[in-house]
């Protein structure tokens, strides 16, 4: 539950997401996710090395939307590399223009 009023920076935390105060018990410390190549190896550096300066606070509500929203988007790549490997491989080997021709001349 948001903090109403006037938080204290010492006692509460700020969500970095939805910019709203919490206790420090209703949310989780996480790493930002990468937004680019050097957000990527800026943040593995920071997970290899425990740095936990470098940790930002979600709310639960917040967290839980980011990792849904990480999750699908994950599925969504790996699908799309599935058929462009699919598609390759019946290249590869010539099938896809058979496939092609069959479904063309069957219209």
């Amino acid at each position: 539950m948001p903090i109403e009023g006037l938080a204290d920076p010492k006692l509460h935390r700020l969500c970095v997401r939805c910019r709203k105060w919490f206790n420090p018990d209703e949310g989780v410390l996480d790493f930002p996710s990468a937004t680019g190549p050097i957000g990527f190896i800026m943040g593995m550096s920071a997970r290899v090395a425990d740095d936990e300066s470098k940790m930002k606070f979600y709310c639960l509500a917040c967290h839980a939307t980011r990792k849904k929203r990480k999750s699908s988007a994950l599925t969504t790549i790996l699908s799309i590399t599935a058929a462009a490997g699919a598609i390759g491989g019946l290249w590869y080997s010539g099938q896809l223009e058979r496939w092609f021709n069959a479904l063309m001349s069957g219209m």
